[in-house]
């Protein structure tokens, strides 16, 4: 009975119809539709991407994927193509009809037959089959799924044979603002109720967070509004707990990173809409109170040196979901307050999580020190305090760091097709794991230009979309179709609401080109403002702007143009406003300011100077003052003009006591090369009758070189450089390019123009190789700076941590060892009543300084040093100033200063003086951290018994009337100072005898005080017991010494006891003598241990990082010495494999001793 009602009803519409005629035309897009029961279409399963997946009947949701696009195959055949996947229906079978790639054999070739009678009826034939293309009669008819086939056509009409196909406006595959809003829509109708009532906490904060997202990216009031709502909910009430309000006070919440997630949606919220409409909710104080408790309770020590943040309180332990999300909140936190004691908590907690949870190689984010399990909750929460912490720092850890992440997560959390499959389950904590990640892929897109990365976000937007329910919601699992009873978790569906309003609409905007128009819509970040759309409906216009308002627009691209002016499309009513125009963020430096007269609302172009010319690409925010009225912004663009100047900076790296040489002289004293790094754009050097040269400086140590600046002279434009190149390298032979400039033009006489680089090798020479000027005959230069960090190679270490501390001065507060903790919380109050105050640490090995680095405390800036001095001793008595510093301040708390300043000579003590303080009032002296930058040569190594014996193959350069004595005995006087020379050769060999056979377990070289071209590259050691049969015990090539008098460390471990060593220097870098400043031997046994000739233990990896793994058949303790023989660390071995953690050790080499029942064994290791 049921199927002859069907039949009637069927009839009943074929003979009513009323409508256009459907005509099947090359090109067009249709819907496919049975017409036998329910409102369903054709459709591919899951809306999937790949090759020989079925195609069945959906219910309609009106999505590219049961679009279908007819392409003409001749003979009255066509192709039909899915709209969303651009597969081709195939029949494979009678009863298989798939989606296939395109193909051309009759298995794809398909052809409409009208029925009679009708507009838009038809039957589907098939080139190859026989019978018509009919919804299956099976138990799964009226089931969405019900599969299709084919089968012979009946005699009379039958409803299953016959579908409905009508023409539909051309489907394009791109994310549209009007798919955004249904997609938020279908969830708003359905579960936005439940965030207004909810009495949860993390879940309901992260929802919170994807109303942010939605408002950061369309400006939408309606959004804003949703959230404030929301907000109110949940911090109602006076006091919190478990299944109740959760109040303002959230202490009662004994899980920390429920704490950090509500903690960042406040923050950003405070960002965005600065007030909520209530009075007595601060986004800022809740967030600040909460952060500040939680992060006091929750902070714990683990290996005795790194902080991290305990997940639950009561219980020891961490893990990646407390400390990612901590440390974006401290970096907002720190933006909001300007207190850089945020940005340093979550440096601490970033290097912390990076030591224990997180693989650099790989990018994998683990969710616990011994849980390596990725989710997109951690990478997503790491991705952002990466990308936070870089555009803070700017280091370029960061940044590699965000891209490791990011490459992880898309080819591990994904399937084939790029679509996130990860933490797909609907209940529980994972509903929104994925909006975290996708959150942060859209900063990455966004803060550093990767638009690949929009597409991929775009990606999964359109498969959420395409597999969404007839009311509007696409589940979590966005890789499968939302069904239409199912009751879907409230939280778990507005993950497909992140997904559709963190995907970037236009990827082209991403970069925007500074001279053309600029539409106010493609803002990156906003505060304070509104959107519409304009008459026309495609042009967003912003409105609504209140005093303070902000709209950030990232990587705006002057190219090799400059910028002078901007231009501003507005409409403005009664009431003056102004726009300030700053860079790199809403309380960056003010480059230019726009004024807004008060008008008639109609449409027009205000013009403003820049006081800086803008080149190359910046990060602009746009900031609105006066009064809030009627205010709309359409657009803006830069006008083209002017020339980038910025000032000579007074020391530089050319300053550092280095080298410069050239490819010509000069012209004479006036105008000679020591002019081109005076420091000084009055004078310059000229060369004479040259079109092209170079300038090379060597500096005294290794730099990362950030930035350089070239200065035009006074006079002669067409002297000036046009084209060039700077290189460079690390020995002065091999040169690597760092950046290449064309056309370059100086706007003005002694204009300096600088630029950027981003690298992170370090060189010690720097080559400007000038390949043409701008015309004239010769050439000519006012100044040639470079800016950078110093590198400090792997083995240089702060020797304070190591060391001990005194001063004379009465302690306020705190105690001496606070200032080498690592805590920037903790901090030492000196009693500076009577100054100078002095602090002094003797160090148990000579050391040479590198660097330091001095942290203001979290209390009053008035009590910060502001001028001190660094003395050397060797004694303790006799002392010798190495560096002074006067006038310097510290512009936030628990803020981390670095001072440069390499010295040759060893001291074994040190002393800061410091003679000033920041308020000539204050009466004690603050110091959060003291760290002490070095390096020092071992004096307990082989080669420093006086019974051993050293032969060389050439004795070295000897002249006594010259005060020379550079011969070969040098080598083993434990002073880096000495060299051995060997004048005019590039190789030689050396050979050590020692008193008795011994095992040897590593070795080390020290390069000599200059010409790096001299440096050994390429040796061999070899070890005999009878000097005249040798075996290899190691062999090194292309190695590189990163500055002068720096030791590289190499492992020998032997089983074997040994009384000779030979070292075969084989090459140099390029000099015709080769030098070196040391040559140590260290044996396993150099502390006295007992020895034995197969160690029933093993260390790997050696050199270490972060662990080694110690294999034993016996347990015992485990003990690790300095080669000084102080015990460093001690640990009983309970397994047969055991992992120990050295991470805190300094770099060097250290004696490895495994105590047993029976005997003591030692081994030696070396700690990169």
């Amino acid at each position: 009975m049921k199927h002859h009602l069907r039949f009637g009803i069927f009839f009943l519409i074929l003979f009513s119809l009323v409508g256009y005629a459907t005509e099947i035309t090359d090109g067009g897009f249709y819907k496919i539709s049975t017409t036998y029961t329910g409102n369903r279409s054709l459709s591919v399963e899951n809306s999937s991407l790949n090759n020989n997946v079925k195609v069945f009947l959906w219910t309609e949701t009106a999505v590219p994927a049961q679009r279908w696009k007819v392409i003409d195959a001749g003979d009255n055949n066509f192709f039909i193509e899915n709209a969303y996947s651009g597969k081709h229906l195939q029949a494979q079978s009678a009863t298989n009809i798939v989606q296939n790639e395109p193909g051309s054999s009759n298995s794809y070739k398909w052809s409409f037959e009208k029925v009679e009678n009708s507009d838009d009826l038809f039957y589907i034939t098939h080139a190859q089959r026989a019978g018509c293309l009919e919804l299956a009669n099976s138990p799964d008819i009226d089931k969405d799924g019900s599969p299709i086939r084919f089968n012979t056509k009946s005699a009379s009409p039958e409803a299953r044979q016959i579908w409905r196909i009508e023409k539909v406006a051309d489907q394009k595959n791109e994310l549209t603002p009007q798919i955004r809003e249904q997609i938020m829509t279908g969830w708003k109708n359905s579960h936005f109720q439940w965030l207004t009532t909810s009495k949860g906490f993390w879940g309901e904060a992260e929802a919170m967070e994807i109303l942010l997202d939605a408002y950061e990216t369309t400006g939408k009031e309606a959004y804003k509004i949703m959230f404030e709502e929301a907000y109110q909910n949940f911090v109602s009430g006076t006091s919190g707990g478990w299944g109740s309000n959760n109040s303002k006070n959230w202490s009662w919440n004994e899980f920390n990173d429920d704490i950090a997630w509500a903690v960042l949606a406040s923050i950003r919220a405070h960002f965005m809409f600065g007030d909520h409409p209530k009075s007595d909710i601060n986004y800022l104080t809740i967030a600040k109170n909460n952060f500040d408790m939680m992060y006091a309770r929750a902070l714990y020590k683990v290996d005795n040196l790194y902080y991290v943040l305990r997940w639950k309180q009561g219980q020891e332990g961490t893990t990646s979901c407390v400390n990612g999300p901590s440390e974006i909140a401290a970096c907002y936190l720190g933006i909001a307050t300007g207190e850089d004691l945020y940005f340093q908590k979550a440096k601490m907690l970033y290097d912390s999580q990076r030591m224990h949870m997180y693989e650099p190689s790989t990018g994998r984010v683990y969710d616990s020190f011994d849980n390596n399990w990725a989710s997109t909750y951690n990478q997503g929460t790491y991705l952002g305090a990466a990308l936070m912490l870089y555009n803070r720092y700017g280091e370029s850890m960061y940044k590699k760091d965000a891209e490791k992440i990011i490459e992880f997560s898309k080819n591990h959390l994904c399937n084939s097709n790029g679509i996130i499959n990860a933490n797909d389950s609907e209940n529980g904590d994972f509903v929104n794991f994925k909006a975290i990640l996708l959150r942060y892929v859209r900063r990455f897109v966004d803060d550093l230009g990767r638009p690949e990365y929009g597409e991929w976000l775009q990606k999964n937007a359109l498969q959420a979309y395409n597999n969404r329910n007839s009311s509007g919601i696409s589940r979590m699992s966005w890789e499968t179709k939302t069904g239409e009873s199912n009751e879907w978790n409230g939280a778990g569906a507005m993950a497909a609401v992140a997904v559709a309003m963190n995907a970037p609409i236009d990827l082209a905007s991403i970069t925007k080109d500074a001279f053309n128009t600029i539409e106010a819509g493609s803002f990156n970040y906003i505060s304070r403002v509104h959107t519409q759309n304009n008459t026309s409906g495609n042009v967003m216009e912003i409105v609504d702007i209140q005093n303070g308002a902000y709209l950030g627009y990232n990587r705006v691209d002057c190219q090799n143009d400059y910028a002078n002016k901007i231009e501003l499309l507005v409409a403005n009513g009664s009431g003056e406003r102004t726009v300030e125009v700053r860079l790199g963020s809403p309380t960056g430096n003010i480059i230019g300011t726009v004024t807004i007269p008060a008008s008639d609302n109609t449409w027009k172009t205000v013009q403003g100077n820049l006081s800086l010319t803008l080149k190359k690409r910046h990060n602009i925010y746009l900031v609105f003052k006066g009064n809030q009225n009627t205010l709309k912004f359409k657009s803006f663009q830069f006008i083209s003009g002017g020339t980038d100047y910025v000032n000579i900076v007074s020391k530089d790296i050319t300053d550092d006591g280095g080298s410069l040489i050239a490819q010509y002289e000069g012209f004479g004293t006036d105008e000679g090369l020591d002019k081109l790094t005076d420091n000084s754009v009055d004078t310059k050097y000229l060369v004479k009758n040259q079109s092209a040269l170079w300038v090379q400086y060597q500096s005294t140590s290794r730099y990362i070189l950030t930035s350089y600046s070239v200065s035009s002279a006074n006079d002669a434009e067409g002297r000036d450089p046009k084209d060039w190149m700077l290189y460079g390298s690390q020995n002065g032979n091999t040169w690597e390019l760092i950046d290449k400039r064309e056309n370059q033009k100086f706007g003005q006489r002694k204009a300096t123009q600088s630029y950027s680089i981003d690298s992170d090798q370090a060189f010690s020479f720097f080559k400007l190789d000038i390949i043409a000027n701008n015309g004239d005959a010769d050439t000519q230069i006012a100044e040639w700076q470079l800016l950078g960090e110093l590198y400090t190679d792997p083995y240089t270490h702060d020797f304070i941590e190591v060391s001990k501390l005194s001063t004379e001065a009465n302690l306020l507060e705190g105690e001496l060892s606070m200032l080498s903790d690592n805590d920037p919380l903790s901090y030492c109050s000196f009693d500076a009543s009577e100054l100078p105050v002095n602090i002094q640490f003797y160090a148990p090995v000579p050391v040479q300084l590198q660097g330091y680095t001095l942290t203001s405390s979290p209390t009053n800036p008035d009590n910060d040093p502001k001028a001190w001095s660094i003395y050397g001793s060797k004694d303790g008595e006799t002392w010798v100033k190495i560096d002074a510093r006067s006038n310097q301040s510290f512009e936030s708390r628990g803020l981390k200063r670095v001072f440069d300043r390499t010295n040759p000579n060893d001291y074994n003590y040190f002393r800061l003086e410091v003679t000033a303080l920041n308020a000539s009032t204050a009466s004690s002296l603050d110091i959060a951290e003291w760290e002490f930058f070095g390096f020092h040569i071992s004096s307990t190594d082989l080669t420093s018994n006086p019974a051993g014996k050293l032969s060389a193959q050439w004795e070295g350069k000897y002249k006594p009337e010259d005060n020379i004595d550079e011969r070969y005995t040098k080598l083993i006087d434990n002073n880096k100072a000495g060299k051995y020379l060997a004048d005019k050769r590039k190789t030689f060999w050396v050979t050590y005898q020692s008193p008795e056979p011994v095992r040897l377990g590593a070795y080390s070289l020290t390069s000599a005080n200059d010409a790096p071209n001299r440096d050994p590259k390429n040796w061999t050691l070899y070890a005999s017991k009878n000097n005249s049969t040798w075996t290899i015990l190691d062999k090194q090539e292309n190695q590189d010494f990163p500055y002068r008098y720096s030791s590289l460390y190499f492992t020998c471990n032997t089983t074997e006891e040994y009384r000779y060593f030979k070292l075969d220097v084989e090459d140099n870098h390029g000099e015709k003598s080769v030098q070196l400043a040391e040559w140590q031997l260290f044996e396993t046994a150099v502390l006295g241990l007992n020895s034995v000739k197969e160690s029933n233990f093993t260390v790997y990896p050696n050199p270490a990082d972060q662990y080694v793994t110690v294999n034993t058949t016996q347990m015992g303790l485990l003990e690790i010495f300095s080669l000084s023989g102080e015990k460093i660390l001690s640990q009983p071995l309970a397994n047969h494999q055991n992992s120990v953690y050295v991470g805190d050790l300094q770099k060097g080499i250290y004696m490895i001793r495994l105590l047993s029942e029976h005997n003591a064994q030692s081994e030696i290791l070396i700690k990169k």
